[in-house]
Order: structure tokens, then C-alpha cells, then sequence
């Protein structure tokens, strides 16, 4: 009869028989066989478990001790339980012991492992989520200026609230893709490397209007286009943007407010019809009633105006304005407008400018030059009276349209309130 003590060798089972006969079997140490898979721990490896039966122990006995123990261990921590010579011998055949074995083995495999079908199944749901992430990543985010507008809804998803997505959900999914499947990731890198992404400018043929607060989109939008229909259109209104521009760069107040504005030194260019009136002023009517104006008044006052009639928003005096103002007729606007004064040129401008009192005065010209040639000359009018609000600069709302004249310069450009400024007296 032989017992288990430090000197046996840790794979050797030692099995008694009653005829004292000794049998050896070696059992594989699960923690060096190169068969057990990547990515599974080892199984247990204590020959106490297959040699409980062996020297005076029974097997139900040491499962017993197991039970019964205050510590919970795994196979391989359980002590060496007392052997008791008094106890009956019980024998444990090595067939019996491979049997337990091969039963813990495939208990512990099935647990943990998984079948060829199941990672099939699992490698196209993450092939499916990654495409749609992918797709979800290649779109543009908004500008923080600008709000996208969601198309109506469709008949199947009326009256549903949207979808809401867990971006953390989501990321965790991406992070666990990369961790597990690294062949996937690997893949999904290569193939999203030749996807060209999207570009964030605007088209070319996409022009940004910001927008202005009395100037609607339609009629401001002519202004940054250089198409022959839009330099038209900027030639018809250029005198209601400018006076428009003038109102809104003056912060003069429109709500519930009788506009009055004084347009002077009128010529056959500005009133020869009522049509020509209409078409020139009537768009800076429009506009100024929308934002609140309780009415607005158009006084065209010149030596040379050609309408005689009053009508609608508008009314006419053949006179020059220093002879208007001292008329009955008169009374302080809100602001005066001369197109294309040439102030500079014109000796019938001097008793106008030196007897404004009270007003704002916007003036434009043909060309930078003229604008200051006319600032220069108002200066010396009024002898260092007044303030220029806005000193000759060049006017975005000016007419796209060249003004063929014979007094012209060599090496200048006429555009019909090309240069604008404005002074208060």
C-alpha cells in the first residue's frame, strides 16, 4: 500500500486494487497541453480529484469535505484531505476517471465557445452596423448660421416622432467592434480611406446672401450677381436700396412712423413719367410699410422735375429746394436724397446746402472722385458746420450699368450712384 506525499510527481494517479497490485496512469497537464484553445483559461489540474478513493479515502467523502468547506476554491487551491486507513477502499478505474474528464472538458468548451454559425451570424450584424455608422459619419454637419430644413413628411412617417440615436450606444458598438474583430476593422479602414467625403463649401454656382433688414433676398440677391439680366435689375434699383441702406445704416425708427423723404435736384432721369417714378421708388415703398412705416412720403423737389401730378406716395415741386424750404409747403423730413448731385459742379446747390438746418443729407456720384469733390465743396459751404456721418466711399448698392457722358474723364468708370455719403446738419 503506497500513499501520496510531496516527493510524487504531480500528473501520476495512484490507484489500489485488493490484490495490492499498483496501476500508473499519466493524465495530461491541461495548463502545457498545446491543444487547448487560444483565449480559454486551463482546465483544473489537482490529481487529488482523481485519487480520492485511492489510500483510505472514498470519493463522496472528499466531495463532502468540498461541500463543507468555509472557503471557496477552485480545483486547483483544494488541500490534500487526511487519509484514514480505517476507511474502505474504494477503487476509481482509469476509464472512470477519463470519463469525468472529457465531461468537464466539453461542459467547459460549450460554455464559453461559439459555434461556427453563431460567429457567422455575429461577423454580418457587424458588418451591417459599421456600414450604417459609416454612412452616418460621411454626412455634413450644419453650419452654426444656418438651420437645415427637414422635408415634409412622408405618409409612412407622419405624425411619428423622429428616431432617437444613442451616440454613446453607438460609440461603444464602434469600440467593441475594434477590440473584438480586428480583420473587420482592419477592413472597414481600407475601404472607408477611398470613400471621397462630401465637401463642406457651397457649389460654385451657390452664392451667400446674408441678408439685410429692410432689402428683401430677391432684390439684394441682383446686387452679388454680374449676369446681364442682374445688372439690369441693379440699374432699376439702385435708388430704393440705396435710400433703404441709408435708413438702416442711420437706425432711423419705422414702427408706426409718417416717413417723409425729400428727394432733390430730380431730373428727367428720376421723374419724367409717373411710370419712370413708379419704377424707380415704388420698391423702397413697399419695403419701408412692410417693417412698420404708418406711411411714406416721396417729395420730389428740382428746377427740373418733369411730373406735375401728385399721386399715390408721391408729390412734385418745380422749384429748387432753397426756395421749397422757404415755401408753405415745407417741413423737415426725415431725410433728404440727391442722386448724382455734383455739388461740385453746380452753383444752384450753394444756398440749398448752407440753409439745410435739422436734416440728414445723403448724397451719390458717378464716380469715388466726384464724392470727393463734392465732401471737399459741402465742407467750404458750411464752413465747418455739420458731421459727414459717412465720408465718400463706394456704394455696394450703385448701378452695374456704365453712364455714357461726353464730360467724361479719361480713366474713369460712371455708374449711377457709384460713391455715397452722408452728412447731418
Amino acid at each position: 500500500m503506497s500513499s501520496l506525499g510531496p516527493s510524487d510527481e504531480p500528473n501520476t494517479v495512484h490507484t489500489t486494487t485488493t490484490t495490492t497490485t499498483t496501476t500508473t496512469t499519466t493524465v495530461p497537464n491541461a495548463a502545457s497541453d498545446d491543444t487547448v484553445p487560444s483565449g480559454f483559461e486551463p482546465l483544473p489540474t489537482d490529481t487529488e480529484f482523481y485519487t480520492a478513493a485511492g489510500e483510505g479515502g472514498t470519493f463522496d467523502n472528499f466531495i463532502g469535505d468540498v461541500n463543507n468547506s468555509d472557503s471557496e476554491s477552485s480545483f486547483g487551491d483544494f488541500e490534500e484531505f487526511s487519509q484514514t486507513p480505517s476507511t474502505v477502499s474504494t477503487t476509481v478505474s482509469k476509464s472512470m476517471a477519463d470519463d469525468v474528464l472529457e465531461g468537464l472538458e466539453s461542459d467547459y468548451v460549450t460554455t464559453v465557445s461559439r459555434t461556427p454559425q453563431v460567429n457567422a451570424q455575429l461577423n454580418e450584424m457587424t458588418r451591417k452596423l459599421q456600414e450604417n455608422l459609416d454612412a452616418e459619419s460621411l454626412l455634413p454637419e450644419p453650419s452654426p448660421k444656418a438651420q437645415s430644413v427637414p422635408p415634409p413628411p412622408g405618409p409612412e412617417t407622419r405624425g411619428k416622432p423622429p428616431p432617437v440615436i444613442d451616440i454613446d450606444a453607438v460609440k461603444r458598438s464602434i469600440a467593441s467592434i475594434r477590440l473584438k474583430n480586428p480583420r473587420l476593422t482592419s477592413a472597414l479602414d481600407n475601404g472607408s480611406s477611398r470613400i471621397p467625403l462630401p465637401s463642406l463649401s457651397p457649389p460654385p454656382n451657390q452664392i451667400l446672401v446674408p441678408p439685410h433688414p429692410i432689402i428683401p433676398f430677391a432684390p439684394l440677391s441682383s446686387f452679388y450677381k454680374s449676369t446681364p439680366k442682374a445688372l439690369q435689375s441693379r440699374g432699376n434699383l439702385s435708388r430704393s436700396c440705396t435710400l433703404c441702406a441709408a435708413i438702416s445704416l442711420l437706425s432711423l425708427p419705422l414702427q408706426s412712423v409718417d416717413l417723409t423723404v425729400d428727394v432733390l435736384g430730380c431730373d428727367i432721369r428720376d421723374s419724367d413719367t409717373p411710370g419712370t417714378v413708379v419704377k424707380y421708388f415704388s420698391p423702397a415703398v413697399r419695403w419701408l410699410t412692410s417693417k412698420g412705416c404708418s406711411s411714406v412720403v416721396l417729395r420730389f423737389v428740382g428746377p427740373n422735375v418733369v411730373c406735375s401730378t401728385n399721386f399715390d406716395n408721391y408729390t412734385f415741386f418745380k422749384s429748387t429746394y432753397d426756395v421749397f424750404m422757404r415755401s408753405g409747403s415745407y417741413g423737415v423730413p426725415d431725410l433728404c436724397v440727391a442722386y448724382n448731385a455734383g455739388i461740385w459742379g453746380y452753383e444752384s446747390w450753394d444756398c440749398t446746402v448752407k440753409l439745410m438746418k435739422g436734416v440728414t443729407f445723403l448724397v451719390t456720384s458717378y464716380t469715388v472722385e466726384e464724392g470727393e469733390d463734392d465732401y471737399e465743396r459741402v465742407k467750404e459751404l458750411r464752413g465747418g458746420e455739420g458731421v459727414c456721418v459717412l465720408e465718400p466711399e463706394e456704394n455696394f448698392y450703385g448701378s452695374g450699368e456704365e453712364r455714357r457722358t461726353e464730360s467724361k474723364k479719361e480713366g474713369r468708370v460712371y455708374k449711377e450712384n457709384k460713391c455715397w455719403q452722408i452728412w447731418r446738419f
